[in-house]
């Protein structure tokens, strides 16, 4: 059972589950090679030798859109604003009862919630946990049992906390956690520690990863943070690692340990954990979109075989290429696009509308690997139109491979890969809000148990009004 969709989200589906074809031209044009231009060939990575049947140069060319799945949506949360602001989701059995709920940051009304779902009506049932300075302006939420209970915690981060900020700070950031007491629905049970505070200028605070890096005392966390330069030509940007004490020593923001990973002059966008050598720990993944060189890079644990005291010495993580996608990487995403067993980048350029991605050359080339060599890079497809500001790495219609979703300007739009990988993908348009909505982080779930993936998008328009968190069912 589920809520009845309200009639502005019937207008903003409206014409897109039919997959008019004016829709997809919209976001991706008529995928027609330009005049005189040349077939696509599959020459895999084989240089010279390769022509086409006219005798001109080969040259690769997107796909003409596909028509795209149907999706029915409905709203995950009642009928009321304090989702002003919608920002972000994550989707985790939060209450132990074996199905999935979600917790959400608003940014505007400014409220921390779970969404229980009633495993009775089928709906969810709205929970605000905490909100207010420091909870303020909230940009990430994540999910790890932090004090070791078999609950789930949560991690939230706030770029703008609302107090003064210290002295030629723009900003004064926060990373809070909230614990889980031991009934998820009783608001009043859960604590609110706060783990870091810093002044940062814009863009400040960023982004947060969780994962256990050290390999004791449960999850850890990453912290993406731009700082004000207090000298010239000092760091002033920085990945910090906050290392877990576990236990009831989670709720002591002084026994976290503070390791800086990254201390970089550019702007930093993301950390994304991830095992790039497979070699049974953690590593990074980092953005830094205006950097030079290494704007696409890897961060390598030291933990193996170094073992726990070397995770927390920032000069004992070794910075490795992954490639240069130069003026881009504002957003990046991690998983195994070609399905040989390792872990593959994916980075999208905003400006130029642009997808590629970076191809792993596995465990064995990375630990001979004695100076930088970018990884081989490939086109997964461009949009005519609209301003990316979001990149996924998902597997849409479980098939076993890795499908990539982007939002731009209020659409969400997907690229499904071809039998050859190295050539541009299949795109398809999703969907356009309309009014016209940023589009924040998204989950994805089979929440109607019919054996396809959904998604749940958090939706935030201008103003105070019209805010939400829409479930999408494919069907």
């Amino acid at each position: 059972m589920w809520r009845r969709p309200t009639t502005l989200i019937i207008s903003l589906i409206a014409g897109i589950v039919a997959c008019g074809c004016a829709e997809i031209a919209f976001i991706f044009g008529s995928g027609i090679a330009p005049a005189g231009g040349a077939t696509s060939q599959a020459t895999g990575t084989t240089s010279g030798g390769t022509v086409t049947l006219n005798g001109q140069i080969p040259t690769a060319t997107q796909p003409a859109a596909i028509p795209a799945p149907t999706y029915r949506p409905s709203l995950l949360d009642p009928l009321f604003e304090s989702t002003s602001g919608a920002k972000g989701v994550v989707i985790v059995d939060i209450d132990g009862d074996g199905v999935l709920d979600v917790a959400s940051i608003s940014a505007e009304s400014q409220p921390v919630q779970i969404h229980l779902r009633n495993t009775t009506t089928g709906l969810f049932d709205t929970i605000s946990i905490g909100g207010g300075a420091p909870l303020s302006k909230t940009v990430d939420i994540e999910a790890g049992d932090f004090n070791g209970d078999g609950r789930v915690d949560f991690a939230v981060l706030v770029i703008d906390t609302g107090f003064v900020p210290p002295p030629n700070s723009a900003l004064l950031g926060a990373l809070c956690l909230l614990i889980q007491g031991p009934d998820a629905r009783n608001k009043f049970l859960w604590t609110r520690v706060d783990l870091v505070f810093k002044g940062t200028d814009d863009p400040g605070f960023v982004d947060i990863a969780v994962g256990d890096f050290d390999g004791v005392n449960g999850p850890d966390i990453l912290l993406v943070s731009n700082e004000v330069q207090q000298a010239p030509n000092t760091p002033f940007r920085f990945v910090y690692l906050y290392t877990n004490p576990g236990g009831a020593n989670a709720f002591d923001p002084t026994l976290w340990t503070e390791t800086t990973i990254v201390n970089e002059a550019a702007p930093l966008a993301f950390a994304i954990p991830a095992d790039i050598d497979l070699d049974g720990d953690l590593d990074m993944v980092v953005a830094a979109p205006t950097a030079k060189s290494f704007n696409v890079r890897w961060m390598q644990n030291p933990l193996n075989p170094g073992g726990v005291g070397a995770v927390t010495n920032g000069a004992a993580w070794g910075l490795r290429m992954v490639g240069q996608q130069d003026g881009g990487a504002q957003f990046i995403a991690v998983g195994d696009i070609d399905g040989d067993g390792d872990l593959d980048v994916a980075a999208s350029r905003v400006d130029l509308r642009l997808t590629q991605w970076f191809r792993n050359p596995g465990p064995a080339d990375l630990a001979a690997e004695r100076h930088s060599i970018p990884w081989d890079v490939f086109n997964i497809g461009v949009l005519s139109s609209g301003d990316i500001n979001q990149l996924q790495l998902v597997d849409l219609d479980l098939n076993g491979t890795l499908d990539v979703m982007v939002t731009a300007s209020g659409n969400i739009a997907a690229f499904q890969r071809q039998a050859n990988l190295e050539d541009y993908w299949t795109p398809f348009s999703i969907l356009a809000t309309n009014p016209v909505a940023v589009i924040g982080k998204i989950g994805f779930a089979d929440f109607d148990g019919n054996g396809r993936l959904d998604f749940l998008a958090p939706l935030d328009r201008p103003g105070l009004t019209q805010d939400q968190f829409v479930i999408f069912s494919r069907q």
